[in-house]
């Protein structure tokens, strides 16, 4: 390829596939994404008790007013203190105005006893934001001891209920299953065309600097898959017959270790702090495989140049390829270790959805994220000779920060608040979506990866550029 081309070839080449890519990800995301989950809960209410029987024909109608836009079901909490009711309960949701929106008959008997009961309306029912809401409970067919009641709390604003058409000072165990519209399609393609755009963009400035000659970090870095490709390759192989010298088990140990360590730190976690998250086992190698190779990549990255400062003294090679050949290794790693994880997904059952398709999205971004921060840990390092000692404990703190082994629900609120500053939070976040959870990441999780890994590198490069010259002089 010869360099004049280079970033005609790039946006020859990449624009088509980013096309294609983005039509891929909208239908694939469309169907999680369309709606997002917007409840109000009044099942947290206090002073829990009971309305007391529901005899033959009492009707109990709770009014909420509605900020949703569409309805899928609602639960409610029946009691019959270990009797068996008779009977049947009809359930209806309906406006103010009494338009029928769902309703549901259930023999009293089927009902769980202080338990929520989810009456599913067979579908999202379209609903207006701010109109009131009706739900009426009906007992047929009871008999004295025999009848089911409803929970109840303290009454909460712009909710009454009525109980054969008496006002009550009470409010009912309710849970609606309601949905927003997230606008999916437009925000989406908006953000969709604004990277197309900035990636054009890009690629055409680029490529008039290449044409006038001159250097910019965009281009000078873009050299090294121009031309020195088969010493990347050299370098890259050489990272791995070095760490894996006169080793029986070589690469397996890539495998190993998050194995190793998963047992460990689950088997622990799971006696001591009891953190209730399903599939323990398979959230925790995710973050772990994750953060592994963030650490490995920037520890490393850290003295590239330093410990390559003979090689760089005696030929001409573009400095950019040592911090890079050793994300690259570390990403190879990291790679080789989803074997790991896929067979912990399988024996942990988690099947595997057609999201697993947002699996590069992560991983490129990822990678851009680290491999930013490596070139600038790297040029810093050649200046401040500390830095390899801050960054360690600074690494160190930056674990116990990022939910590795914790759900972020078990913090508190201001720090959940805060957990958002932090990048890995977000890439292991998307990750756990895909593949533990099986939904498509929504439309802000793959703008702040994107982001973030774009942000990153950009910064990284421009930093290790503007020093550069003066490496010679310190190594």
């Amino acid at each position: 390829m010869r360099s004049n081309q280079l970033w005609t070839n790039i946006l020859r080449i990449g624009l088509p596939v980013l096309i294609l890519l983005s039509i891929v990800y909208y239908f694939a995301g469309k169907e999680d994404q369309t709606y997002k989950y917007f409840t109000e809960d009044y099942s947290a209410v206090e002073s829990l008790q009971t309305l007391g029987e529901l005899g033959d024909g009492a009707v109990v109608t709770q009014s909420i007013v509605n900020h949703a836009d569409y309805l899928k079901g609602i639960s409610l909490r029946f009691a019959n203190f270990g009797n068996i009711p008779e009977g049947e309960i009809l359930i209806e949701v309906s406006t103010a105005d009494g338009t029928l929106l769902a309703n549901k008959t259930v023999p009293a008997e089927q009902l769980p006893d202080s338990q929520e009961y989810y009456v599913n309306f067979d579908g999202l029912i379209p609903v207006e934001r701010g109109e009131t809401i009706e739900v009426t409970v009906t007992a047929q067919g009871s008999a004295p001891g025999k009848a089911v009641t409803l929970w109840t709390g303290e009454q909460q604003p712009e909710c009454e209920l009525q109980v054969n058409g008496q006002a009550q000072e009470q409010m009912l165990y309710l849970v609606p299953d309601a949905y927003r519209d997230a606008y999916y399609t437009a925000w989406y393609w908006g953000s969709a065309v604004i990277l197309l755009a900035l990636f054009t963009g890009f690629c055409l400035r680029q490529k008039s600097n290449e044409a006038a000659g001159r250097k910019t970090p965009a281009v000078e870095f873009g050299h090294i898959f121009d031309r020195y490709q088969f010493l990347m390759s050299q370098l890259v192989s050489r990272d791995f017959k070095t760490k894996y010298r006169r080793s029986y088990l070589g690469i397996l140990w890539s495998l190993l270790n998050p194995l190793f360590m998963m047992i460990i730190v689950s088997s622990v976690f799971s006696f001591v702090f009891r953190f209730e998250i399903e599939n323990f086992q398979v959230y925790l190698i995710l973050g772990q495989v994750m953060f592994n190779f963030f650490s490995e990549a920037t520890q490393v990255g850290v003295t590239t140049i330093i410990g390559s400062g003979q090689l760089i003294k005696k030929v001409y090679l573009p400095k950019y390829i040592f911090p890079l050949s050793k994300t690259v290794f570390s990403f190879l790693n990291f790679l080789i270790s989803f074997i790991a994880v896929a067979g912990v997904l399988a024996f942990y059952r988690i099947p595997l959805t057609l999201n697993i398709i947002y699996l590069p999205v992560v991983m490129v971004s990822y990678f851009c994220f680290t491999l930013g921060i490596a070139l600038f840990l790297s040029a810093m390092m050649v200046f401040l000779r500390d830095t390899q000692h801050f960054y360690g404990l600074f690494l160190m703190g930056w674990s116990y920060l990022t939910p590795i082994f914790y759900p972020v629900s078990s913090l508190a609120d201001w720090m959940q608040k805060i957990m958002q500053l932090n990048p890995l939070y977000h890439y292991i976040t998307y990750l756990r979506t895909i593949l533990l959870y099986g939904t498509a990441p929504s439309v802000a999780q793959n703008v702040v990866c994107v982001v973030l890994g774009i942000l990153s590198l950009t910064i990284g490069v421009s930093f290790f550029f503007k020093r550069q010259g003066k490496f010679i002089l310190y190594i």
